[in-house]
């Protein structure tokens, strides 16, 4: 039995139009993740920017 492989441009334009949307809003929803992680935890050390001194005093206190 053979295994019919279908491609992106094989699809009709619904589906073009469901993948595109479901992959943006994939991309945006992590994207403001990264936005919200970098402002809830980006200042933890005083200093502007993610960094592992961030993490640390976030999630284990200042040492």
């Amino acid at each position: 039995m053979t295994n019919p492989k279908i491609t992106l441009s094989e699809l009709d334009t619904p589906l073009k139009v469901l993948f595109t949307g479901y992959l943006t809003a994939v991309a945006i929803g992590y994207l403001f993740a990264l936005i919200q992680i970098l402002f809830t935890h980006g200042m933890a050390d005083g200093k502007f920017g993610l960094s592992i001194d961030d993490i640390v005093y976030s999630y284990y206190g200042s040492m």
